[in-house]
């Protein structure tokens, strides 16, 4: 299994953008994708900063998942927010 976790900075409003599209319109069309096991938002408004953690079968459906997250990438660009991500092996 491989964790993505993806990091964003930006303005308490810019989150709650990103929010209400991962959960309004991304949510329900990444679970019915293949291989997703598990997926969380945390969020720290006062720090400005959010952790998106996908947990996927492996790498492959993964990257396929990046076409539901079309209004994701949106998002980002259009409220400024930093982002950055990373892949980890899925020990435990």
């Amino acid at each position: 299994m491989i964790g993505r976790l993806v990091n964003f900075e930006g303005t308490p409003t810019a989150l709650s953008e990103l929010e209400r599209v991962l959960v309004g319109e991304c949510a329900d069309a990444l679970r019915a994708l293949p291989g997703l096991h598990a997926l969380h938002m945390m969020v720290d408004r006062e720090a400005g900063r959010a952790i998106v953690l996908a947990i996927w079968k492996d790498a492959g459906c993964a990257d396929r998942a990046m076409d539901a997250m079309v209004p994701i990438r949106r998002t980002i660009i259009e409220g400024g927010l930093r982002q950055s991500m990373s892949d980890y092996e899925v020990v435990v």
